[in-house]
């Protein structure tokens, strides 16, 4: 009787803290801008052999191949293993001064599944000097198939 009882209890409150998780919508936290230079992705590990560092969060950038640039760093309330397979983030920003909109869409690869960050990095070498003040308004949207899963914009970005 006893075991019965421990095991449905047990069950019961499986049951309480899985829903509210399962049915939580996907959706982005919060984005903040960060510089970063080439050397701040270097560890310890790469002096004792060849491959590249592995990181905690997924990083996506314009140029593969540098590392020093502006940061977008997207923040979400749920695990990467809950995007779909075939997710793109898709990065619409203004530069102060500059009227013209530039917009680069990214396809989410090598996504690490434990991590809620995925680092969207401008390091292609016309966008790597940029300081992140410079950007006035931008928009980030994570997409499926050419729909909107979820998406985060500043206070100053609007669409005409």
């Amino acid at each position: 009787m006893i075991r019965r009882s421990f095991w449905g209890l047990i069950i019961v409150l499986s049951c309480f803290l899985v829903a509210p998780i399962s049915g939580k919508p996907l959706t982005i936290d919060d984005v903040y801008l960060v510089r970063h230079a080439e050397g701040d992705f270097r560890r310890l590990s790469t002096r004792f052999h060849a491959r590249p560092p592995t990181f905690p969060f997924t990083i996506l950038r314009t140029d593969p191949d540098q590392s020093e640039g502006v940061y977008f760093i997207v923040s979400m309330n749920r695990r990467m293993k809950n995007l779909p397979q075939n997710a793109e983030i898709n990065l619409r920003y203004l530069v102060g001064g500059n009227p013209v909109m530039y917009e680069f869409r990214l396809p989410v690869i090598n996504p690490m599944p434990n991590s809620k960050e995925i680092w969207v990095g401008l390091t292609a070498p016309d966008q790597r000097n940029r300081e992140p003040r410079n950007f006035h308004a931008w928009a980030i949207d994570v997409l499926c198939d050419s729909e909107i899963l979820m998406t985060k914009r500043s206070f100053l970005f609007r669409e005409k």
